[in-house]
């Protein structure tokens, strides 16, 4: 037996949604349209059960509410999901560690220059690199490890505040609250409950019974949350 469609504004929804062809080009990336595809198929799939009753029943009327939501929930399926999560926190110290390394080259190239100039001073010689190569590089050097070092940050200020104590475990429903939280206003004057925010999740990053969130999880999330 067939699945009942899905409404109009969420058809469209995915359709403006969806992946566009680059520029220049006639039809969107292939591995992009396959992926979208293939969450769009799980949002079909789960629609009527999952979303239906503990979702969208809660908009009513409010079409256009429910358009912001379905639109985050699409975002957070692609790019929120714990593997995502994972490969920012790990290029972040990936950074800093790649930055330690540097500075301490840089003082270390510091340190040979000066060997260096002793030699050629104390033993008149000439020649090797060109003064204004080993000038530039001692200036660079001296920027390196005269600069203030700041901690690597993510530049999108969503991820900073969720991932702002980097030593704490997070995952993806951390970040997938924080937005909901964010996304309020747009969506009065409906309130998501816990088993909406539980549902969306578990639809958007596709949780299996292992995994599934139930709403007294989402509460206790949230709490934990309201205390970072």
């Amino acid at each position: 037996m067939s699945r009942p469609p899905l409404p109009d504004w969420a058809e469209d929804v995915l359709r403006r949604w969806g992946p566009h062809a680059p520029h220049g080009e006639a039809a969107p990336d292939p591995e992009a349209l396959a992926r979208y595809e293939a969450m769009t198929a799980r949002f079909r799939q789960r629609w009527h059960l999952e979303l239906q009753p503990e979702v969208w029943a809660l908009f009513g009327n409010n079409i256009v509410q429910a358009r912001h939501l379905f639109g985050l929930m699409i975002d957070t399926a692609r790019y929120g999901s714990r593997a995502a999560l994972q490969g920012k926190r790990q290029a972040l110290d990936d950074v800093e560690r790649i930055e330690d390394e540097l500075r301490a080259l840089a003082d270390l190239v510091q340190q040979k220059l000066a060997f260096r100039d002793g030699l050629l001073h104390d033993h008149a010689l000439d020649g090797g690199l060109g003064r204004e190569v080993t000038e530039a590089l001692g200036l660079a050097a001296a920027a390196v490890t005269m600069q203030t070092w700041r901690q690597p940050r993510a530049g999108d200020a969503d991820f900073d505040e969720i991932f702002s104590n980097r030593k704490t475990a997070r995952d993806a429903l951390s970040a997938m609250l924080y937005q909901l939280d964010r996304y309020a206003l747009l969506l009065a004057p409906v309130a998501l409950t816990d088993r909406a925010r539980a549902a969306i999740f578990n639809v958007a990053h596709d949780t299996n019974n292992g995994e599934h969130y139930a709403p007294a999880a989402v509460k206790k999330a949230r709490a934990d949350l309201r205390r970072r």
